[in-house]
């Protein structure tokens, strides 16, 4: 490690000053670097988060975000949030010396950390597409190029009465919302207090777009901002409505909103690649950005197989699970794995 970088482990990012600042003006902006996490991760999920800041003459020089969990699932990981570091121009080396050392050091049975990370010979690549759409030429010039047939299925879901709204706050009702999406896909939805969490935590950087029809909520996405970078993490529309278009509705307001904003990137969230998901963001994306998960041993095993394929979960099952059942199960779940 470099003498004259030192590396601190950070208690509260919150509290440091320049944390979000030097997140915002990074070569690759990543809301899930934001100082809120922190707070996310330690009141709604049991791990421990991992803070580190490369400091040179109380300058911050870059950030990395990690948080230690044990799940049956998981096994004994230190984790690395989307992006894992940010650094304005030196740091980043030191940073993971330092989070690998914090590994070693507490038992760490492997690390994963969601970026490229050099000299590892026993790492195990994988890879995960983030679909983007690119705003600098604006919302009319985007409208122009997407295909006829997806601008037909906007306007028809905007004849049919669904409009949508944007606030700063995630409605409560939206959790019910995203718990059935999910359990319709077999996937564990977090607990329901996360969305609350998000709201305290992440003030001012966090947008919902609440997809309605007259009064009745049907759906929404919650969008975070960091420098001009947009991201949709959570997005859940009823299946009643997604037959009358309303995802498509929703999916322009947020270019529409991220243009307005002042916006470069609207990252439309990670997916498996050739999913259903993945092909409903392609008319909209300008491209794919493949982002690299290093995973190594520290002092035990890396997992045979990765999470998203791990044969312990039966997601033919867990689609057939009442809602009464999946919410609990799912936010037992997910409490150790709070982004898989």
């Amino acid at each position: 490690m470099s003498d004259w970088i030192e590396i601190q482990e950070v208690d509260d990012p919150a509290q440091v000053n320049d944390w979000d600042e030097l997140v915002d003006s990074s070569p690759e902006p990543n809301p899930m670097m934001l100082a809120g996490w922190h707070g996310i991760l330690k009141s709604v999920f049991a791990v421990r988060p991992l803070y580190l800041r490369a400091v040179h003459k109380d300058q911050s020089l870059g950030v990395m975000a990690l948080y230690h969990a044990r799940s049956l699932l998981a096994g004994n990981v230190l984790r690395g949030m989307d992006g894992t570091t940010a650094t304005r121009k030196n740091g980043n080396s030191e940073l993971i010396a330092k989070a690998m050392s914090w590994a070693k050091k507490h038992g760490v049975a492997y690390c994963q950390f969601r970026c490229p990370v050099a000299g590892i010979t026993d790492a195990r690549v994988e890879l995960k597409v983030h679909t983007r759409v690119a705003l600098a030429n604006g919302a009319s010039a985007i409208w122009n190029r997407i295909s006829s047939n997806t601008r037909r299925k906007v306007r028809k879901a905007g004849k049919l009465g669904y409009e949508v709204i944007t606030s700063e706050h995630i409605p409560s009702e939206f959790a019910t919302i995203y718990l059935r999406r999910q359990r319709d896909l077999g996937t564990p939805s977090p607990q329901a207090n996360l969305f609350q969490a998000m709201n305290e935590h992440l003030s001012g950087r966090l947008v919902f777009l609440a997809v309605k029809r007259g009064q009745e909520l049907l759906g929404g996405a919650v969008l975070l901002c960091a420098g001009s970078v947009w991201l949709n993490l959570y997005t859940a529309v009823e299946p009643e409505a997604q037959l009358d278009y309303a995802s498509y509705l929703l999916y322009w307001n947020m270019i529409e909103h991220a243009v307005a904003e002042g916006g470069t990137i609207l990252d439309l969230g990670r997916s498996r690649p050739e999913s259903g998901t993945h092909r409903f963001k392609l008319p909209w994306a300008s491209d794919d950005l493949i982002r690299q998960y290093t995973l190594f041993p520290v002092c035990g095993k890396i997992p045979a197989v990765s999470l998203d394929k791990s044969a312990g979960f039966k997601h033919e099952i867990w689609k057939r699970l009442p809602l009464q059942i999946a919410g609990p199960a799912g936010g037992f779940l997910r409490r150790s794995i709070p982004f898989a």
